[in-house]
């Protein structure tokens, strides 16, 4: 979005389905984002000017969170348990681990 006059500059479809829940995190030109999925969430890191997928990775479960980026390393979590008010309760898929992708 652009900060001066508030134009979306580019937007992508979330990944199988899958909705974004956890905020985006922004390093060295590049946006990373978490799509929640079952049976599995997907990374995401887009070029920031343009929206252009530079990577991506299939998590083993799903994921709701964001990343932390420190030294060159991507931090995230994966696994949730979502616990509904809702009458159709969102599925998740389990899990404990985090991943650390590092250059």
């Amino acid at each position: 979005m652009d900060a001066h006059n508030g134009t979306i500059l580019w937007s992508i479809a979330a990944p199988n389905s899958s909705i974004a829940y956890g905020p985006v995190t922004v390093a060295n030109g590049v946006v990373f984002v978490t799509a929640y999925g079952v049976p599995y969430g997907t990374l995401l890191a887009l070029e920031a000017t343009s929206g252009k997928i530079l990577w991506q990775y299939n998590a083993s479960s799903s994921l709701a969170g964001g990343v932390s980026v420190v030294n060159g390393c991507v931090y995230m979590g994966e696994g949730v348990t979502v616990v509904s008010v809702t009458v159709v309760p969102y599925p998740s898929v389990g899990g404990s681990r985090v991943d650390a992708f590092c250059l």
